[in-house]
């Protein structure tokens, strides 16, 4: 995900906002590195609009509550969507789930998510208030760059693995690829 962040990070500074960032918009290269794509439906800042005005670009389960308002978007519209994704990654779900589209849309402005740690207890604070941070309605309340996302996430890592260690030395447990496995697996 600090990849991603990294990418959207550059993408933003050209202002080039992704507005339909998604699982499916993120293929993985044999090595394991992530590479953003689909770029079909971004907006350039400040250029001519290339949808028609009251029409709804993105996924409905990942976009943000001003895209859903179809207010003035930036970069901090897909940071909300970086949320989303983070919360499915680690939670094995989508924080707002509803059979009809309109629903979804209505919970990404009006509802909070499930807190994250009532389905993951063995997240560290720093990893819930990633996401939490990442999945505020208001965009003035979410990290204002993407650089501070990938910060956020450098920093929620390295607080998960020195908690893993914690419990492996408590247990007695030396195995590094055991460990591994524990900390990807939900």
């Amino acid at each position: 995900m600090r990849q991603i962040a990294v990418a959207l990070s550059v993408a933003h500074r050209a202002g080039v906002v992704h507005r339909d960032l998604k699982p499916g918009n993120i293929l993985l290269r044999s090595d394991g590195t992530p590479v953003l794509v689909d770029l079909g439906i971004a907006v350039v800042q400040g250029g001519t609009r290339l949808t028609q005005t009251g029409n709804l670009i993105g996924t409905p389960h990942y976009m943000s509550p001003e895209q859903v308002r179809g207010t003035a978007l930036d970069g901090r519209s897909d940071l909300y969507s970086l949320g989303v994704i983070l919360y499915e990654l680690l939670s094995g779900q989508r924080p707002f789930e509803a059979t009809e589209s309109i629903a979804v849309l209505h919970k990404q402005v009006y509802e909070p998510p499930p807190p994250l740690e009532s389905i993951r207890h063995d997240l560290t604070p720093e990893t819930r208030q990633v996401v939490a941070t990442c999945l505020e309605k208001e965009p003035e309340a979410r990290y204002q760059t993407a650089e501070e996302v990938a910060q956020a996430v450098e920093r929620a890592l390295r607080a998960e693995l020195a908690a893993r260690r914690f419990l492996f030395r408590r247990c007695g447990c030396h195995n590094r690829w055991i460990g591994i496995c524990l900390i990807a697996a939900p």
